[in-house]
C-alpha cells in the first residue's frame, strides 16, 4: 500500500522546487550578463526611468521609408514655418528699403507728372527744367492730342526741385496751354499734382457789305443760327466767336428790298485769324 503524504507536506515540495528553478533561471541571466559588460550596462540605462523615458520617446519617434527616425533638433530651411518668416523679413527690408522706383515710401526715385485737359492740338511740348536754368536746359516731353496724363521719363529723389512749363503750343486747332502748380520739389513719392490746361483759340466771323446803297431787309444767316440784320455798307461780325478749327457757312437769309446780295467766303474752316465775307448787293 503506498505511502499517504500530508497535503502541507506536497505543497512545501512544490515550492521548493519552483523556488530551485527560479534560481536557476537567474543564475543563467546573471553569467550571460557578466560576459557582456556592454550590454548589462545598457539593459541598467534603460532599467532608470531616464533610460525608460528616451526609449519610450525612441520608439514613438516617426520614421522615415527606411526606417531611421528624423532629426528633430535640427530646423528644416525649407519648413513653411521659416519660409514665411524669411518672406515677412524680407518685406520688412523692402518697406525700410531708400529706393522704390513705383511709388512706395521712401527717397524715390519718383516720376513728375500730372493731368492734361482738353489738348486738342497737335506739338504741345513740356518742359521740366532745374530752377534758374537756362532756356534749353531740362527734359522736354512731347505731348499727343488727346492725352489726359504725363510724366517726364526721368525719375527723382525725394528733395529734388521740379518746374514744369510749356516749351512749345499746340496748333491744329490753335491752343494756349497754362502750367498749374507746375515747380516743387519731390516728397516722398510720385508728383501727380501738375494740371495742365488747353484752351482753344477763338476767332471772330465777319467780313464787308458793298453795294447796299440804303437799302434795308438784309439779313445773314451763320453758324449756331445765329442771325444779323445789315443795314449799311461796311464791316459786320457775327456775335459768336469761334474755336480755331471750327467750320461755318454763311447765307443769307433775307434780301434787301430792291436789290440782290452775293456771298463770296461764305463757307470754309476758321484757321488762325478772324475770317473775312464779301458780301456783294447789286
Amino acid at each position: 500500500m503506498p505511502a499517504i503524504v500530508p497535503i502541507r507536506a506536497a505543497s512545501r515540495t512544490v515550492r521548493t522546487v519552483c523556488a530551485r528553478a527560479a534560481c536557476a533561471a537567474i543564475a543563467i541571466a546573471a553569467a550571460g550578463c557578466s560576459s557582456n559588460p556592454a550590454s548589462h550596462i545598457g539593459e541598467e540605462e534603460s532599467g532608470s526611468p531616464i533610460g525608460r523615458a528616451d526609449a519610450a520617446s525612441e520608439a514613438a519617434a516617426p520614421r522615415d521609408a527606411s526606417g531611421v527616425a528624423p532629426d528633430v533638433g535640427t530646423a528644416d530651411a525649407n519648413d513653411p514655418g521659416t519660409a514665411d518668416a524669411n518672406d515677412a523679413s524680407a518685406d520688412r527690408d523692402a518697406r525700410d528699403g531708400a529706393s522704390d522706383a513705383d511709388g512706395g515710401p521712401g527717397p524715390g526715385p519718383y516720376t513728375v507728372g500730372g493731368t492734361l485737359t482738353f489738348v486738342a492740338g497737335t506739338g504741345l511740348v513740356l518742359r521740366n527744367a532745374p530752377p534758374d536754368a537756362g532756356p534749353d536746359a531740362g527734359e522736354t516731353l512731347a505731348i499727343a492730342s488727346g492725352m489726359a496724363s504725363f510724366a517726364f521719363p526721368t525719375r527723382w529723389p525725394t528733395g529734388a526741385s521740379y518746374d514744369v512749363s510749356v516749351d512749345q503750343q499746340p496748333s491744329m486747332p490753335n491752343q494756349t496751354c497754362v502750367v498749374n502748380e507746375g515747380a516743387g520739389e519731390v516728397n516722398g513719392g510720385p508728383v501727380t499734382s501738375i494740371a495742365v490746361v488747353c484752351t482753344t483759340e477763338t476767332y471772330t466771323l465777319g467780313g464787308t457789305v458793298t453795294g447796299l446803297g440804303g437799302a434795308t431787309g438784309l439779313v445773314l444767316l451763320g453758324p449756331n443760327h445765329d442771325s444779323l440784320a445789315i443795314s449799311a455798307d461796311g464791316p459786320f461780325s457775327f456775335p459768336s466767336v469761334l474755336a480755331d478749327g471750327s467750320s461755318y457757312d454763311v447765307t443769307v437769309a433775307q434780301q434787301p428790298f430792291g436789290v440782290t446780295c452775293q456771298i463770296a467766303n461764305g463757307a470754309g474752316t476758321i484757321q488762325e485769324m478772324d475770317t473775312q465775307i464779301v458780301v456783294t448787293c447789286s
